[in-house]
């Protein structure tokens, strides 16, 4: 990217012009990894957009999530269109209990860090589970909140990880037992 500032980038990329059809226009940043843009902090720029809604994607299930990344960043692969029937080979992962104890405490901070720098903003909070699981009343609820026509939404990338999280955590219930009774169990 060619040396600019933040809010540059934004107007150029995003606050630009669009057709008049044109209702609502998004994008997607990783709270944790999308920090900085041509060397400015890309949050403080966005904060300042008092208008901006912001739909919050979260997994509940922080072990799947780690997963998830981990397998990425062996393969990667970060998304995959929703007709791609590419046959990816099974990993399988042992997964430490520190490992996931900090990655969990990482993200509850982050999260939280998002949620104070971000908390005079309108933010509609969506758990991966519940888009999975019910995905009409969940597009229905993203509409109503970004205040645009009702529409058949489409998504363009599917499920990458189909397999279930114990068939790839190969110490999944060792992982369970250790984190009954915490504050970490609901989120494996």
């Amino acid at each position: 990217m060619q040396d600019t500032t933040a809010a540059g980038v934004l107007e150029r990329h995003l606050f630009r012009p669009y057709f008049e059809y044109v209702e609502a226009v998004g994008f997607v940043l990783f709270r944790d990894l999308d920090t900085h843009w041509a060397g400015q902090n890309v949050w403080g720029a966005l904060a300042d957009v008092r208008d901006l809604k912001i739909i919050l994607l979260d997994r509940r299930n922080r072990l799947e999530r780690l997963v998830s990344l981990k397998k990425s960043l062996c393969d990667h692969v970060w998304y995959v269109g929703r007709e791609d029937k590419r046959l990816r080979p099974h990993v399988e992962l042992s997964v430490p209990l520190h490992e996931l104890v900090d990655f969990i405490d990482r993200d509850l901070v982050n999260r939280a860090q998002f949620c104070d720098q971000f908390h005079g903003h309108d933010i509609l909070p969506i758990t991966y589970e519940e888009l999975l699981a019910t995905p009409e009343v969940v597009h229905a609820r993203m509409l109503k909140f970004l205040g645009v026509s009702a529409a058949m939404l489409q998504s363009g990338t599917g499920k990458k990880e189909k397999a279930p999280v114990s068939a790839v955590v190969n110490n999944i219930d060792q992982l369970k037992s250790e984190l009954s009774g915490t504050k970490y169990e609901s989120y494996i």
